[in-house]
């Protein structure tokens, strides 16, 4: 759990940290189910639809941020 954490801080650094090019995405997710950990960044409304999907399979919710600092 810790080493999932530490890599949930870590990659949203990194998402924040890009300069993009056609737009930016809105939100990054990361989240941890069982020994994987899942992350997602993108428009706001498909974020949320899999940050919801994933929760309901018993996810647990490690970062929710916008993606640019």
């Amino acid at each position: 759990a810790a080493d999932a954490e530490a890599f949930a801080s870590h990659y949203q650094q990194i998402v924040q940290s890009h300069h993009w090019m056609c737009g930016f995405p809105d939100t990054v997710v990361v989240l941890s189910l069982g020994d994987y950990v899942l992350t997602a960044y993108g428009a706001d409304d498909l974020i949320q639809s899999f940050k919801d999907s994933a929760m309901a399979l018993g996810a647990a919710l490690l970062v929710e941020a916008p993606a640019e600092a």
